[in-house]
């Protein structure tokens, strides 16, 4: 298509040069099949020749709009023109509008479609299925994960595959931990049903992490899990900058990060270590300051869900976070932690 278009400038460019006056309009339906004539050069003169160069720069950024009526039904009847795009209050063109429906694409204003013409090689029109399916990407933190959620995480990943994937839609899937998944975009769904069998939780129990050693940004283990959790989420979003023209969603498997953890439990644990009274240990300064820094730590966990969320605005991507437990009614029994911090 490069080679196409540099073809057809050329043609139109030297058409301009050779008749002005022609309309536009001609110019483009012209210009593929008209090939101007050089004067002839005087004998024994050289001409120097310097490099012609065009630059074309477009840019075409997709959004999705959700508008509902007083009663918030979703409103399907609406047209190209009932919409206008600013950007720092400049009126932007709306080039193509499409409504998504169902999770299917139904195109309400087609591109225009390109004529044939001699000496032009029009690439082949994308199948139906590649221009309306979907695209998902399946993140499955198994860092964050309790090993004894892996069978229920694996039932998740087969309901996706049965349910939620149809065919046309492209899925790839990316794990954190010692699962080490890793599946390029691909529209074949038994590939998940085998992967699914591989993703096995690795999070750390709540005894480890009482027991892990703690820093003034608090427990170091906790942080650096959730450091290459949210890194490669970023990733991972950037990529999906590059696909356009496509409902793209993101599958958030993870039971959750706390940056301050066992708060309860840490100031008891205290308490019995120091051989003192709740109410005395509430008053060290000690305990005053380091309380104060575990609310930055939580202050921190909250920019770093922030900066995802717009990266996936960015994308033009929709975050859907499952917690593989579900509505949970107790605290295990097989761990010693108040049960507030539970």
């Amino acid at each position: 298509m490069r080679n196409t278009a540099k073809l057809l400038l050329t043609g139109i460019f030297a058409l301009l040069v050779a008749v002005p006056s022609w309309p536009q309009q001609s110019l483009l339906a012209q210009g593929a099949r008209t090939t101007p004539q050089a004067p002839p050069k005087p004998t024994g003169t050289v001409v120097p020749q310097s490099p012609l160069t065009i630059r074309v720069i477009s840019d075409l950024v997709s959004s999705d709009v959700i508008v509902r009526d007083s009663k918030g039904q979703f409103a399907a009847d609406l047209k190209k023109e009932d919409f206008e795009v600013y950007e720092d209050g400049v009126k932007q063109d709306i080039v193509t509008f499409s409504l998504i429906h169902g999770g299917r694409t139904f195109t309400q204003q087609a591109a225009p479609v390109a004529v044939a013409s001699e000496g032009l090689l029009i690439p082949r029109s994308r199948p139906t299925n590649d221009a309306s399916g979907r695209v998902f990407i399946i993140f499955v933190d198994d860092l964050h994960l309790d090993f004894r959620m892996t069978p229920k995480t694996r039932e998740i990943l087969r309901k996706i595959s049965k349910d939620l994937l149809h065919d046309g839609d492209m899925y790839g899937l990316v794990t954190t931990g010692t699962s080490s998944v890793s599946q390029q975009l691909t529209y074949d769904k038994k590939i998940l049903d085998s992967l699914s069998e591989r993703i096995t939780g690795n999070a750390m129990k709540l005894s480890e992490i009482r027991q892990t050693s703690w820093s003034t940004n608090g427990p170091s283990e906790v942080r650096h899990r959730a450091h290459v959790a949210f890194e490669t989420l970023n990733d991972l979003l950037k990529n999906l900058e590059s696909i356009q023209n496509k409902r793209k969603a993101v599958i958030f498997l993870s039971s959750g990060y706390d940056f301050n953890p066992l708060v309860q439990t840490r100031f008891e644990d205290q308490v019995e270590k120091m051989n003192t009274t709740a109410e005395q240990l509430r008053l060290d300064p000690f305990v005053v300051e380091s309380q104060s820094t575990d609310a930055l730590n939580e202050a921190d966990l909250i920019y770093e869900l922030s900066y995802i969320t717009r990266m996936a605005n960015r994308a033009n991507a929709t975050l859907y976070p499952i917690d593989p437990r579900g509505l949970v009614a107790g605290q295990d029994v097989d761990e010693e932690v108040a049960y507030a911090d539970w």
